[in-house]
Order: C-alpha cells, then sequence, then structure tokens
C-alpha cells in the first residue's frame, strides 16, 4: 500500500510519512493475524483435549 509522490517538497515528504505508516500498519495487522492464527490453533487443542479428558471420565463419574 503505498501512494506515489509526483512531486518534490513538504507535500512529497507528506506522502512519504503516509507510506512509512501504511507499512507500519499493515506490518501489524499481520503479525496481529499471526498471533490470532496461533491462539485459535491452541484454543483448538485445548477443546480436544477438555473434549477427550471428560469422555474418559465419564465411566468414573457414572460408577
Amino acid at each position: 500500500m503505498s501512494i506515489v509522490a509526483n512531486s518534490i517538497g513538504p507535500k512529497a515528504d507528506m506522502i512519504a510519512a503516509g507510506n512509512e505508516k501504511l507499512d507500519n500498519i499493515a506490518k501489524t495487522v499481520d503479525v496481529m493475524r499471526s498471533i490470532i492464527e496461533v491462539l485459535s490453533y491452541v484454543k483448538g487443542c485445548i477443546s480436544w483435549e477438555v473434549k477427550r479428558v471428560v469422555h474418559l471420565s465419564r465411566p468414573v463419574l457414572v460408577f
């Protein structure tokens, strides 16, 4: 994501700073997306493990 600067001077500097901010935001979003994917995976593993433990402990609770 970037905006092309046709002029040279303060306006071009502002556009360059804006491009840098957009790049930083894009990097932050990518990192957050990766963290969410990892947390979703961990949540899936934990819920599967809880279901397995509950299933294994049912006969013990019944008797």
